[in-house]
């Protein structure tokens, strides 16, 4: 908007990592996210020995002992393990990537696979089933978390979090695979609840301030630095996620409507961002041209261009007084539900600022008009219409 859906540095992050992903990585995502979407393609073997700092490829292809993963009884690697053991797990790698400056991150890759490595130990990973894609499983002590989570599921009323992953006591958590389809999780939910309904993810990006990103097909979720959810983008309905359904008689949304009555009218967004502690942001449709505000759970905005919202705007009918004396045209001073009647519901709420077609716009102080923009001609205003 103007907006919502264009600022968001959640928004912004998604679209870069999915440009990303069909391309096959996301590099530098745990310095600079953005800066990782613009970076130039490393030269594969641009340093020293396998395992050190400054990694080089070229000694592990001319090794001859790289190896498929899958072959020759290949373990699986989990997130902190040393390349050492990463190594001994998986073999040689195929080429070595990075880093250009001391402070990146170092890649190893397998087929068309690629694990990070910071530090020395394994911090990411994109897996792309090749064949010879590594086995990725969660670590012991989060594998742990998550098994206690899932007996305590069973134990309470939280069904949505039963048997929802493959978690059969050989303490691994591996790749997705979902028994009960009814599983779902929503916008409160942790990186270890998500876990346990996914499974483990395809890919894995370490985030700045100790944020995470993970990816199932092309769904992907963001968590904040103590691992709550703080996006997600599914337009291709990849992650089970629901907030609800839409309900038939549900009635339209209106500024101030509960983030319930949303839900309601419009079911459980494709997109969705939280902005702060108190703000948030929901979208349908993969434009961003479909997408409410939220402050304190309540609905203060909107971006309506494509017309796919039930939205409105103004005081219900009954609200309205026959007998009142109806203008044909508003001005300044003017309430704005005098403008909502002349006007019909705007395409765009932002702020305190009422936008419509043709770059037309009405800007309201507690709840009157201060001032209003008509470059298309559009506005009943000043006796004109």
């Amino acid at each position: 908007m103007r907006g919502y859906a264009s600022s968001h540095p959640c928004l912004v992050l998604l679209a870069a990592i999915g440009a990303l992903l069909s391309m096959g990585g996301c590099r530098d995502c745990d310095s600079n996210p953005q800066d990782g979407a613009a970076s130039a393609s490393r030269t594969s073997g641009s340093a020293a020995s396998p395992g050190s700092a400054g990694s080089s490829g070229s000694a592990a292809a001319a090794s001859g002992v790289a190896r498929d993963p899958a072959e020759h009884g290949a373990k699986p690697v989990h997130l902190a393990m040393t390349m050492d053991d990463v190594r001994a797990a998986l073999g040689e790698p195929t080429s070595i990537e990075g880093p250009v400056r001391p402070a990146e991150p170092i890649y190893w890759l397998y087929g068309l696979s690629r694990l990070q490595f910071r530090a020395g130990r394994l911090v990411g990973w994109i897996k792309v089933d090749d064949g010879g894609a590594p086995r990725v499983v969660l670590d012991e002590d989060r594998k742990a978390r998550v098994d206690r989570m899932r007996t305590v599921a069973m134990h309470t009323d939280r069904r949505t979090m039963l048997d929802a992953a493959t978690l059969d006591g050989s303490a691994t958590l591996d790749h997705a695979g979902a028994s009960d389809r009814s599983a779902a999780f929503d916008r409160s939910a942790t990186l270890d609840e998500v876990l346990l309904v996914m499974g483990v993810p395809q890919s894995w990006y370490p985030l700045d301030e100790g944020r995470t990103m993970i990816e199932y097909g092309t769904g992907l979720l963001t968590f904040d630095g103590r691992e709550q959810i703080e996006s997600w983008s599914n337009f291709d309905g990849n992650l089970r996620i629901s907030m609800g359904e839409p309900e038939k008689d549900a009635r339209p949304v209106r500024l101030g409507s509960t983030a319930s009555a949303v839900v309601a009218a419009m079911g459980t967004p494709e997109k969705w961002s939280r902005w702060s502690s108190n703000r948030e942001h929901w979208c349908w449709g993969p434009a961003d041209r479909s997408c409410i505000a939220f402050q304190d759970d309540r609905v203060v905005g909107w971006e309506n261009r494509d017309g796919a919202l039930r939205v409105t705007i103004g005081p219900d009918r009954s609200e309205i007084s026959s007998d009142a004396p109806k203008a044909s045209f508003f001005d300044v001073g003017d309430s704005a539900d005098e403008v909502a009647r002349l006007m019909g519901t705007p395409t765009v709420i932002e702020d305190d600022t009422w936008f419509y077609p043709k770059d037309a716009s009405v800007s309201f102080k507690a709840g009157r008009v201060v001032t209003w923009d008509d470059p298309g001609g559009v506005l009943r205003v000043g006796g004109r219409r």
